[in-house]
C-alpha cells in the first residue's frame, strides 16, 4: 500500500513540475511578444523626435537670417570707394525750360546728393550707379532725356579723389510707390546698398 501511494505522489510531483516548466515557457514567449511590439515604436518615437529637431533647426535658421540695412535720407552711406549722402528730394511733373522742357510719364523724382570718392583713382557717375527699386521689385534707371535739362545734372560726371560732388539725377515712377534708392559702387563692382525715399506723391 505505502508503495502504491508513493508511486501516486511521485506522478503527482512530476506533473506538478511539468506545469510549471510549461508555465514559465509561455510567459518567456508572452514577454519576448510583448519586447517585440514595444521596438517599433520606440524607432517612431525617434524619427519624430529628429523631424522636431530637424523642423527647430531650420526655423532658428530662418529667424536668425539677415535682412538688407536700408538707410534714410542725410546718412553717408558708403559703398566700396565711393560715399553718398542724399541731401533732398522732390518730385515734378515736368523739368527744364521751353526748350528743353520734359513731361514725366508717370511723376519725376529729383534726388539730390553728395558724392564722395573715398578712393585713389578718379571715377564716373553713370546713370547705372543709381537706380530706384519699389516695394514690389521694379527698377527704375535714371532718365536720359530728362537729367539734360537738369542744372545740376549729376551723371557723367567725373569724382576725383578727395573732392565731393554736390548734384542731381532724375527718375521717372508711377505715383504711389514705395520707394528706395540703389546706390552701388560703380564699375565693375557688385556692391551696392538702399536709402528709403518713403511714398512718392
Amino acid at each position: 500500500m505505502n508503495k502504491i501511494i508513493k508511486i501516486i505522489l511521485g506522478i503527482f510531483v512530476l506533473v506538478c513540475i511539468v506545469g510549471l516548466l510549461v508555465s514559465g515557457g509561455n510567459n518567456k514567449s508572452d514577454d519576448s511578444a510583448s519586447n517585440q511590439v514595444q521596438e517599433p515604436a520606440t524607432t517612431s518615437d525617434s524619427a519624430a523626435a529628429t523631424t522636431s529637431n530637424s523642423s527647430a533647426a531650420t526655423t532658428s535658421e530662418a529667424a536668425t537670417e539677415p535682412t538688407p540695412e536700408t538707410y534714410k535720407v542725410g546718412d553717408r552711406v558708403v559703398v566700396g570707394d565711393r560715399a553718398y549722402t542724399v541731401t533732398d528730394i522732390r518730385t515734378s511733373s515736368s523739368v527744364g525750360d521751353d526748350f528743353t522742357k520734359q513731361t514725366a510719364t508717370g511723376i519725376f523724382v529729383i534726388v539730390t546728393m553728395t558724392v564722395e570718392n573715398i578712393g585713389k583713382e578718379s571715377a564716373t557717375m553713370s546713370s547705372s550707379d543709381v537706380k530706384i527699386i519699389d516695394s514690389e521689385g521694379r527698377t527704375f534707371e535714371s532718365d536720359t532725356e530728362a537729367w539734360a535739362a537738369l542744372n545740376e545734372n549729376i551723371l557723367l560726371k567725373q569724382i576725383q579723389p578727395g573732392l565731393p560732388v554736390v548734384g542731381q539725377t532724375i527718375f521717372d515712377v508711377p505715383k504711389g510707390i514705395t520707394a528706395n534708392l540703389q546706390v552701388s559702387e560703380g564699375g565693375w563692382g557688385t556692391d551696392n546698398k538702399l536709402i528709403s525715399l518713403g511714398t512718392i506723391q
